[in-house]
């Protein structure tokens, strides 16, 4: 990542100044502000059939932020799904599930508070049901690594500290 990025917000409203601590806590990574280095992709957030919407452009200078890569060769689809069932909602629907989610989050989580920046997969709709059926023995991890470089899925970046804001 460059010392200096450029990401884009999608939002139905124009953001001048994103503010720590808001936000929704059950996103993919937890609460922090989630952003895109893809202008496309932050125009797809931005609009639903019912709203046009903003693509917000901000600057951030990462040289002194500690910045976790969820997608880097370090971590593996075990990882980022550990930090997904550990923030997002699931329907888990047998006590096998139950205690899976506690296993990976036991065994594969990484703790993002750590960091004031996070890269990795965004789990839109489609990707958080294949996430929600590893979860529930419907599909294997082979399965899940194989859906998650399907299609145009994206990377999202969050800003997590309030340093980072």
């Amino acid at each position: 990542m460059e010392k200096k990025i450029t990401l884009f917000h999608g939002s139905e409203k124009v953001i001048e100044h994103p503010v720590f601590g808001e936000g929704k806590k059950h996103n993919d990574f937890g609460l922090g502000f989630y952003c895109t280095e893809s202008e496309a992709l932050a125009k797809e957030w931005a609009v639903s059939s019912l709203r046009d919407g903003f693509a917000n452009r901000y600057t951030l200078d990462t040289e002194y932020l500690r910045v976790l890569h969820l997608n880097s060769p370090d971590y593996t689809i075990l990882n980022w799904i550990a930090v997904l069932v550990e923030h997002r909602l699931f329907s888990i629907k047998t006590p096998v599930a139950r205690r899976a989610k506690q296993y990976l989050i036991d065994n594969f989580s990484v703790n993002v508070n750590a960091y004031d920046l996070i890269t990795g997969y965004r789990a839109d709709d489609s990707y958080f049901d294949y996430a929600e059926s590893f979860l529930n023995n419907a599909i294997s991890v082979e399965q899940l690594s194989q859906a998650m470089r399907l299609g145009k899925l994206g990377e999202q970046v969050v800003i997590k500290s309030q340093f980072a804001f």
